[in-house]
């Protein structure tokens, strides 16, 4: 008896599936099921928590599905409620809380309360990523926070993130120019160099008219661009420690430090420190 109460329960807990004409993978708990042209979701039990009257869905991810109608894409939650109403020609996935949105080929950003905190006015936007998104206005870059300030005008004729020193920086050109800034737009490195190359421990190695030099991580041109590329040392390989010699003797005496001279034997000196 026991065997058929089991048999009896599977077979009318899964009657709920005949139906719908299609019923999609769970995420997150939740299924797309679709009856006629209709579009909804049902839990694991088969209880409809959003009835198929959407024209498109997507699956659930950070609690949220897009939901499509007369083509209009908004979102709902878990538990059927439209959250951003059915208002946008375009929706992506909510990632760190956030979603970008479009209209009339411009793109924002709505937070998971369905306010819309970045309206959309820019050609193209990224995604947020410790507190600021990156935006494209006509041909130019900057960044927005989560309350949609422009902490960072967007002038830049490129902008690229990057993370050394334990934090991130964001490298940028402007009128063929290279440097590099922050997260709330102080220039780390003004952008007036032709290229600023990747970071090497407490340094950021630039060059100008194919001379380089090096910056500290506070900003500080610790080495001015008067050296050949094949005059530098690699300060990870060639002289390991090199970066911590350099960062004493530049803050005993920033004005007189003997290697700021082109063609300097930087291992004898550093064998001799």
């Amino acid at each position: 008896m026991k065997l058929r109460a089991k048999a009896y329960l599977r077979i009318a807990a899964e009657e709920w599936r005949k139906k719908y004409d299609t019923i999609g993978p769970f995420f997150e708990g939740l299924a797309r099921v679709r009856l006629g042209d209709k579009w909804g979701f049902v839990d694991r039990t088969g209880k409809e928590l959003v009835p198929p009257s959407y024209d498109e869905v997507w699956d659930f991810d950070e609690g949220f599905a897009g939901v499509k109608l007369k083509g209009k894409w908004g979102f709902v939650n878990k538990q059927g409620k439209e959250v951003v109403p059915l208002y946008y020609e375009y929706v992506d996935y909510f990632h760190n809380g956030f979603a970008k949105v479009g209209l009339e080929d411009k793109y924002g950003f709505v937070d998971e309360t369905g306010n819309e905190v970045v309206p959309p006015s820019y050609d193209e936007v990224w995604d947020f990523y410790e507190g600021i998104a990156e935006v494209r206005l006509e041909d130019k870059y900057g960044f927005v926070d989560e309350t949609g300030n422009e902490v960072i005008l967007p002038k830049y004729d490129s902008a690229e993130r990057v993370y050394r020193f334990d934090k991130d920086f964001i490298m940028v050109e402007l009128e063929g120019k290279h440097g590099l800034i922050d997260n709330t737009g102080n220039e780390v490195v003004p952008p007036k160099y032709d290229g600023v190359e990747d970071f090497s421990e407490d340094f950021v190695r630039v060059y100008l008219d194919e001379q380089y030099g090096f910056f500290d991580r506070t900003g500080k041109e610790v080495i001015p661009c008067i050296y050949e590329e094949e005059d530098l040392p690699d300060i990870e390989e060639d002289i390991p420690g090199l970066s911590l010699l350099i960062r004493e003797k530049y803050e005993q005496d920033p004005e007189g430090l003997e290697f700021i001279r082109p063609h300097f034997d930087w291992k004898d000196w550093y064998n001799r420190s």
